[in-house]
C-alpha cells in the first residue's frame, strides 16, 4: 500500500499577496496620513529632493547616498521644526518663498557631496603627516644608536 506525498504548493506568492480590500484600505491610511501631516510632507519633499534626484541617478551608492542624505536632512530639519512650529500650508509654502532657505537645504546636500569626494583625499593626506613623523621619529633614532653604538650597527 503505497500512499502518494501531498502536492507541493510551489508558488509561495501566492499565499502571501494581499487582497484588494486591505490594499485599498493601506492606501486609504497612507492617505489620510499623509493629508494630516500635509505641511511637513511638502518641506521634506521639495527639501530632499536632492537626495530623492541622486536616489534615481545612483541608487548603487549606498554610501554616497547615506552621506548627502543625512547632510540634506540636516539642512531640511530647521524648517520642518519651523512649520511644526506653525503648523499650516501656508507657512509650509512660505518656507520656499525665501531664496535663501532654499541656498540652505540645496548647499547642506552640496556640502555632504563634498565631503564624500574630499574625505579619502584628507584621510590619505593625514596617514601620509603621521607616516612622515613616524619616519623621523624612527631616524633620530637610529641616529642615536649610532653615536651610542658606532656607524656599523646601522648595517648599510
Amino acid at each position: 500500500m503505497s500512499t502518494k506525498p501531498a502536492p507541493i504548493n510551489r508558488n509561495k506568492k501566492e499565499n502571501h499577496r494581499m487582497g484588494v480590500l486591505p490594499k485599498l484600505f493601506f492606501l486609504f491610511l497612507l492617505l489620510i496620513a499623509v493629508m494630516r501631516s500635509l505641511p511637513i510632507v511638502i518641506v521634506l519633499f521639495i527639501g530632499l529632493l536632492p537626495t530623492l534626484t541622486l536616489l534615481l541617478i545612483d541608487p548603487k551608492n549606498l554610501n554616497k547616498l547615506i552621506v548627502v542624505g543625512c547632510f540634506n536632512l540636516a539642512g531640511v530639519f530647521v524648517y520642518v521644526f519651523n512649520v511644526i512650529r506653525n503648523y499650516s500650508v501656508h507657512n509650509a509654502l512660505f518656507v520656499f518663498g525665501d531664496v535663501f532657505n532654499m541656498i540652505l537645504m540645496l548647499c547642506s546636500a552640496g556640502l555632504g557631496l563634498v565631503i564624500y569626494y574630499e574625505m579619502p583625499h584628507i584621510f590619505i593626506y593625514l596617514t601620509k603627516a603621521s607616516n612622515q613623523r613616524h619616519i623621523a621619529s624612527i631616524d633620530s633614532h637610529i641616529a642615536k644608536l649610532k653615536e651610542i653604538w658606532g656607524p656599523d650597527v646601522v648595517g648599510k
